[in-house]
């Protein structure tokens, strides 16, 4: 938790994306969207942990049944990260899943 605050290191980066799995995963859906859009908003040069962070966004919407939302970060992620990495796999996999 404590690590989580600082988003400008790279293990603060991380360590914020796995706070805010943790969350989600405990069913603290609202606690966790809260937590990312904290680190989202302090901004971070570790653009990763920030697209991870996104697709967990539109986890959580879509655990709402608020596909529209889900679909909105998914597409933002898709238009804003060019990293050719794992994200682009599991980005594809959740818009397969919103068809």
């Amino acid at each position: 938790m404590e690590l989580s605050r600082e988003p400008h290191t790279k293990a603060g980066a991380e360590a914020n994306y796995l706070y805010s799995q943790y969350l989600f995963d405990k069913g603290l859906q609202q606690l966790s969207e809260d937590q990312i859009m904290m680190f989202i908003e302090a901004g971070t040069p570790y653009q990763y942990w920030t697209a991870r962070c996104m697709l967990l966004l539109s986890d959580i919407y879509r655990a709402r049944e608020d596909n529209v939302m889900a679909r909105m970060y998914l597409e933002s992620l898709r238009e804003g990260y060019t990293a050719n990495d794992d994200i682009q796999t599991m980005l594809e996999q959740r818009m397969n899943e919103l068809k």
